[in-house]
């Protein structure tokens, strides 16, 4: 019989100097896992996909903290984060995404999204560009949500 291999989420944050914790963000309570040095000016957020959480970036959160002070927090709606009792649309995510900003008190940020945490950076860094240093959309998703579709993916 073949040996088994223990395999976790959190088995990818052994050796990463990291935190954990919730701040209030758009009068929303969110969950956030953070690595670097928090003094570090250059702020990076990662935003994950739909029905994601921040645990999509442990396997990030070591590199980019050589670099970064970087914050992975769960959009509202998921993971650990407030779950709100209206529908969400992508203003409410990009209203977060300020929240968040406001929090950690940057002038500047850094902003990486995957899928749905593509939509918000992109939009933000449209309505204030003075508040972005850059952008890195990886597989974001289109620019029109099928309400049908949508609804599955939370079911």
């Amino acid at each position: 019989m073949a040996e088994s291999t223990y395999t976790s989420t959190w088995m990818d944050l052994v050796e990463t100097s990291f935190s954990q914790g919730y701040v209030e963000a758009a009068g929303y309570r969110t969950r956030y896992l953070r690595a670097g040095d928090p003094d570090n000016p250059r702020k990076l957020l990662l935003m994950h996909g739909i029905t994601g959480h921040a645990e999509a970036y442990c396997r990030n959160l070591q590199a980019h903290g050589e670099h970064f002070d970087v914050f992975a927090f769960d959009f509202i709606g998921h993971g650990y984060s407030a779950k709100p009792e209206h529908p969400l649309e992508i203003q409410h995510y990009i209203d977060h995404v300020h929240g968040v900003m406001d929090v950690l008190g940057a002038e500047k940020y850094y902003m990486s999204g995957e899928s749905l945490g593509g939509w918000p950076p992109a939009r933000f860094a449209q309505l204030h560009p003075e508040r972005v240093e850059r952008v890195v959309l990886n597989t974001m998703g289109g620019t029109m949500a099928n309400p049908q579709v949508m609804e599955r993916l939370y079911t």
